[in-house]
């Protein structure tokens, strides 16, 4: 399931033009996303490790997640989640192709992917 907007349609031509034309920040393309053509921003990040490669650069030393066995900062995050995916791989037979498709529903925890800290992962 996909959440669309659908008000652009209303805008004045001239602003939908500015703001969802060629070249500007929110410019609309059509695109294969999964094998299904759609309309997506052109200037968008095409996976997850592109949002924390992007995010990496001007909060590198913020905390993006943080729990009790620590924080991991912008900067780690990239590893972190490389870290996370290794695990997935080596201990469930995860492969990078179906880790792209699903999502991990586990305690909130800094340190549980790894297997860190008290509440080591099985």
């Amino acid at each position: 399931m996909s959440a669309r907007w659908t008000a652009a349609d209303r805008l004045d031509p001239a602003w939908r033009t500015g703001l969802f034309g060629p070249g500007s920040l929110f410019e609309l393309v059509e695109d294969d996303v999964l094998g299904v053509r759609q309309e997506v921003f052109a200037q968008r990040p095409r996976s997850l490790p592109e949002v924390l490669a992007n995010a990496a650069g001007p909060f590198a030393d913020r905390p993006h997640l943080v729990g009790p066995a620590g924080a991991v900062s912008y900067a780690e995050a990239p590893a972190a989640a490389a870290r996370f995916a290794r695990v997935l791989a080596e201990r469930h037979g995860a492969s990078e192709d179906s880790a792209s498709r699903s999502r991990a529903v586990c305690r909130s925890s800094t340190a549980w992917p790894s297997g860190e800290s008290r509440g080591r992962a099985r």
